[in-house]
């Protein structure tokens, strides 16, 4: 895990916060687009949103049931984010935990796949300046860092104490499918 990608889930979820103990936001987007040409050799597949913007996928040799893609067929990808903050237990893990998520559709069905990581980080809080909105943690390396908190997260901030523990939980996914024009 890097130190980035625990900073930016710490923001995002300093933002989002109403309640004092724990909180979780969630995001869903969905994009749609036809697949205009396929190439078998190089396995790319070029697809175009209803705006009209190009996009080049290319499918690794996992991805089963490549062949069934033809000009026409759409494709949908979905992507979700969540991201949820607590008071960390005593069980809470010391260091970073990811679990990575791997699916792909079976022999004979229509081509798509599914990949997702979810990340635990226990951080410990320092303080929270209520004149600039930023938070001070420290990340489990022992790396200080500061973040920005929304007027939402100000609940959640006023209520830690220095020392005290935060377990991040940031889940993220993606999925490809492939239905027959």
């Amino acid at each position: 895990m890097n130190h980035l990608s625990i900073a930016a889930a710490a923001a995002l979820l300093l933002g989002a916060c109403a309640n004092t103990d724990t909180a979780e936001i969630a995001r869903v987007a969905s994009v749609s687009a036809t697949v205009a040409a396929v190439n078998p050799t190089t396995r790319a597949v070029d697809l175009t949103t209803d705006e009209g913007e190009t996009i080049r996928l290319t499918a690794g040799p996992e991805m089963r049931n490549f062949d069934q893609i033809e000009p026409g067929d759409v494709a949908t990808l979905e992507i979700y984010g969540s991201v949820m903050v607590q008071v960390a237990g005593v069980d809470a893990p010391a260091e970073p935990q990811t679990l990575a998520v791997l699916g792909r559709a079976p022999d004979g069905a229509r081509p798509g796949a599914l990949a997702g990581v979810v990340t635990i980080a226990t951080l410990e809080f320092v303080s929270y300046d209520p004149e600039t909105f930023m938070a001070a943690l420290i990340l489990p390396d022992g790396e200080p860092i500061a973040v920005p908190v929304q007027p939402e997260m100000r609940p959640f901030d006023t209520a830690r104490t220095p020392g005290e523990r935060i377990e991040v939980t940031f889940s993220d996914a993606v999925a490809l499918i492939v239905d027959p024009a």
